[in-house]
């Protein structure tokens, strides 16, 4: 069959958001926060991005911090090899030494259920040359905290006969060698399988495993069984300089209790790899041997054009179910990765956040919307980085989603987030669910109708649509950053962002990779819903 004859290109013209975009406006004690997005919507055609495009709305709470105490954490440590404060001034006072030498950032929090309560996996990083982005070594730091995020200090969590006492320091071996630095696990992400009684939550991370080649990799860990496993992939000839920036979710493979409960945690976690183009990794949790179960396929002449040569997708968070009822085997799930753009201010990147949802028929994946950027305006960004937006406000990662509560009183999702690589924020935002249950062909996609034109004319359709929806978001992303970065062509002294710390210290390059619905196109999915 002549695919030309079904499909032709999608253009995408370049979209630049108004000025209303980045105005949030307070409604009772909730900040209003418009989300522009863009949907697939199957129909791979002459098209623009803005013929993909649907807007909607979230209500955001001003975010709030989560503390340490860095000198009772230094503490613990100060035996370590690596930990060494000969080279501070001798008149300081230890607690001096500690405020000079030692930071935290990358904060991930999921709930444990069973627990009720919030566990925080932060990195904390020793640094001994006096700049923040060159440490010597991270630690992964354990906090829990309660449903109104109050610390619950000398806390003790008793799993399997052992007994953790939080707040603590996770033992992951980390190689290292005296006087080298960027050793230990960074950019930690925490996620949790939900509706497993007895789930242990896991902790992703990336961490030099090679101190000959200084190769990075990708680790799993278990906190309460405090086991740690390199992952893998398999049939790869060798692994890849920098392993990074996995995007971890439970994909549901068991079957369930009538109370909906799962009768064994899974022994594998998924992950997805990379947007460009969408490769999905099905992990073992107990050997960490990970097979590519999905990678995007679009014929020659199905890709549109767009002006996307600055920037990419990637990371971000842990990704949720959304609760379905859907009968026809469909899954799905929502996160936010992030935008990374180099473009807009003058030699240093912007970082954003971005709304995603994926669905999946068994080892099929679909990206079905994919927001602009989104910076939560003055609920997340402190007023230096709203005031040089390439300085300490180009970076902004969100972390983790650490709840969803979408029951029909209650549609709160709590996400973690860092800004300028130095914070550890939490915020909540409100209508998430309520946005996504009405978003314009979601419901085409999870009643995947193959009846008219087969699996695989339906599976290149959705896949090609797909592949222009990640290029318009990066496209928006690129103009976004454009517009807010014109008037700030700096940035903040010394700064260096995550990703240029680990391409100096590798020597490599990260890996580069409304409702517009007519009446009978739009589909109606209320019965898709929980």
């Amino acid at each position: 069959m002549d695919l030309s004859e079904h499909f032709t290109n999608i253009v995408c013209k370049s979209w630049l958001p108004t000025a209303p975009y980045f105005e949030t406006r307070v409604e009772n004690d909730l900040q209003i926060l418009p989300i522009t997005g863009f949907l697939n919507d199957g129909k791979a055609g002459v098209r623009t991005c803005d013929e993909l495009r649907y807007d909607g709305q979230l209500e955001v709470e001003p975010s709030w911090y989560l503390e340490d105490d860095l000198v009772e954490m230094a503490t613990s440590l100060q035996d370590h090899p690596m930990i060494d404060y000969s080279g501070q001034d001798s008149s300081w006072t230890f607690e001096e030494k500690v405020a000079h030498t030692w930071a935290r950032l990358a904060g991930s929090s999921v709930w444990l259920e069973k627990y009720q309560v919030f566990l925080s996996i932060t990195r904390v990083i020793f640094y001994d040359k006096g700049v923040k982005h060159w440490p010597a070594i991270s630690f992964l730091r354990g906090q829990l905290y309660d449903e109104e995020w109050n610390e619950l200090k000398n806390y003790t969590i008793s799993w399997r006969g052992a007994d953790i006492v939080f707040p603590t320091v996770f033992n992951v071996p980390a190689p290292y060698e005296v006087g080298g630095g960027f050793y230990g696990p960074e950019d930690p992400r925490i996620i949790i399988e939900q509706g497993v009684e007895d789930a242990e939550p896991i902790v992703v991370f990336n961490m030099l495993s090679d101190l000959k080649t200084m190769i990075r990799a990708m680790y799993i860990f278990q906190p309460f069984s405090n086991v740690t496993t390199i992952l893998s992939i398999t049939g790869q000839k060798e692994r890849a300089p920098a392993e990074k920036n996995w995007a971890p979710f439970f994909h549901k493979e068991q079957e369930t209790t009538k109370s909906g409960q799962t009768k064994w945690p899974s022994r594998y976690i998924h992950f997805i790899h990379s947007f460009g183009p969408l490769t999905i990794l099905k992990c073992h949790v107990g050997n960490g041997w990970c097979d590519i179960v999905y990678e995007q396929q679009t014929t020659e002449g199905l890709a549109g054009t767009h002006h996307d040569d600055h920037g990419r997708i990637s990371g971000g968070t842990n990704l949720v179910p959304m609760p379905l009822k859907s009968k026809s085997g469909a899954h799905a799930y929502v996160g936010f990765p992030r935008s990374h753009i180099d473009v807009g201010c003058k030699s240093v990147a912007m970082y954003r956040p971005e709304l995603l949802v994926l669905t999946a028929y068994g080892d099929d994946f679909y990206l079905n919307f994919l927001s602009d950027s989104i910076d939560f305006g003055d609920a997340a960004i402190p007023p230096a980085g709203l005031s040089d937006p390439c300085g300490e406000g180009h970076i902004l990662i969100t972390n983790s989603i650490a709840k969803w509560d979408h029951s029909s009183r209650k549609d709160e999702m709590t996400i973690s987030f860092s800004v300028a690589d130095s914070t550890v924020q939490i915020l909540r935002l409100h209508g998430v669910y309520k946005l996504l249950k009405h978003l314009p062909y979601l419901g085409a996609t999870l009643q995947r109708d193959t009846s008219q034109d087969g699996e695989v004319i339906w599976d290149l359709r959705w896949s090609a649509v797909a592949k222009d929806v990640i290029a318009c978001s990066v496209e928006a992303a690129q103009n976004y950053s454009i517009a807010v970065g014109a008037p700030f062509k700096g940035r903040a002294q010394g700064e260096k962002d995550e990703d240029e710390q680990e391409d100096e210290a590798t020597k490599e390059e990260d890996d580069a990779r409304d409702d517009k619905a007519d009446e009978g196109g739009k589909m109606v999915i209320e019965n898709l819903w929980d």
